[in-house]
């Protein structure tokens, strides 16, 4: 098996776990809407349930955006984007959740400042995993006519 196809594979598993990652943050969210951010019963520990295994996806998943960002350079390359890309994951993270608090200010519920970094993460990086997914598709050529 070539290195290429092994990185493509890789690609579909990581866009998968990402995309899934991102789904499951939002579903987080919808259950913290929910139960009206519960800090304690059983919305916690749902919303708990959907944030960790979706973290561990997220983390997982960007590997995709690095491979599929260098698809086309040499392996060495494609290695170092697939181990850097959750460390820009978790900057990412860290970036998003001012903005969203700036951005969600003192409208609506405490929860709603809280958790809009996680909202934005979830768009950001379920948007680049279906990016990377419509752009990893094989493409068909045209028909000779």
């Amino acid at each position: 098996m070539s290195t290429s196809t092994r990185f493509d594979q890789w690609t579909k598993i990581a866009t998968l776990a990402l995309i899934a990652g991102a789904s499951m943050w939002l579903v987080k969210l919808v259950v913290i809407v929910i139960t009206d951010g519960a800090e304690s019963g059983a919305g916690d520990a749902a919303a708990a349930v959907f944030f960790l295994p979706g973290f561990v996806l997220l983390l997982c998943g960007s590997s995709a955006v690095g491979l599929w960002l260098t698809r086309g350079r040499r392996p060495v390359v494609r290695i170092a984007a697939t181990l850097l890309a959750p460390v820009t994951f978790l900057v990412s993270m860290n970036l998003l959740d001012p903005i969203g608090e700036a951005l969600v200010g003192d409208l609506g519920p405490d929860y709603a400042r809280e958790e809009a970094g996680i909202l934005l993460a979830a768009l950001l990086w379920l948007a680049l995993g279906i990016l990377v997914a419509a752009g990893s598709r094989p493409r068909r050529l045209p028909a000779k006519s």
